[in-house]
């Protein structure tokens, strides 16, 4: 429930903006995944240049300026799946 919370929280941030709405959805979406993983399939998507990737297909500017943003929630949530990895380790 904390990485839902949080990739909805991110989404929703990601969303007020234009540059952030393609990433901000991908969010969204994620973060259905992450409370209902059962019964959902993840599935890549090829661009015209051959390289498989998200569905979202911006230019090198726009993509770089939404990695420099989405790195303060990208760090929150490594922190977050690193101690559910430690909770399942300890309970297995």
């Amino acid at each position: 429930i904390p990485v839902a919370a949080l990739y909805l929280i991110g989404g929703i941030l990601f969303c007020l903006s234009v540059v952030g709405f393609p990433c901000g959805l991908q969010l969204l979406k994620l973060a259905r995944l992450a409370l209902f993983p059962f019964g959902s399939a993840i599935a890549t998507h090829e661009r015209n240049n051959g390289s498989t990737a998200g569905s979202v297909n911006v230019d090198c500017f726009c993509h770089n300026i939404g990695n420099i943003l989405f790195l303060p929630l990208s760090i929150i949530l490594l922190v977050v799946h690193l101690i559910a990895a430690l909770i399942c380790a300890c309970t297995i």
